[in-house]
């Protein structure tokens, strides 16, 4: 992917490596950087200029956000480090101002009951699925094969996916 906004101070190069939503440029998406850190970013402003939010984001943080087990607002309103970026692009020079949570601006977020929606029949959701279960699974230090299976039985059935759909994911691993 590229980069997007150079070296931000407190944050590094940022490269883009997932989209959430689109509209003739990314709205919300995900960039790490160089030390493979990640943060959400999203799309902000009155169109004159552009602007995005930036939040450093979990891994636990951004699965709960990918499964909608939290909503948008929340993700930015209550951010693991309490702070979000703003980020300006006016020309080719960008500023940058971080903030506290309660700080950032009621028409700068999403509505309070907006989540992710990732369509739950596309490959797109699927791969993801299967992407955090072997993510998960790498993360996990396990005493044996059982502690093993238990744990991916159980993230299992918190996607709700079908039998077939849990046996190849399983089969996959």
């Amino acid at each position: 992917m590229n980069e997007l906004f150079g070296n931000i101070p407190g944050v590094g190069t940022l490269t883009m490596t997932e989209i959430y939503s689109f509209y003739e440029e990314p709205l919300t998406f995900l960039c790490v950087n160089e030390l493979k850190q990640s943060y959400l970013l999203m799309a902000i402003g009155d169109g004159n200029k552009e602007q995005w939010l930036l939040i450093p984001i979990s891994y636990e943080r951004l699965i709960q956000m990918k499964l909608n087990q939290i909503t948008l607002y929340d993700v930015w309103t209550k951010s693991e480090t309490g702070q979000v970026c703003y980020i300006t692009k006016n020309t080719d020079i960008f500023t940058v101002e971080w903030k506290y949570s309660p700080e950032i601006l009621a028409e700068d977020l999403p509505l309070q009951d907006n989540y992710l929606d990732l369509p739950k029949d596309s490959e797109y959701t699927g791969d993801i699925q299967k992407t955090l279960i072997i993510s998960d699974v790498d993360k996990m230090w396990f005493t044996d094969d059982k502690d093993k299976l238990k744990f991916i039985t159980n993230f299992l059935q918190k996607l709700q996916l079908s039998d077939v759909e849990k046996r190849t994911l399983i089969a996959n691993l």
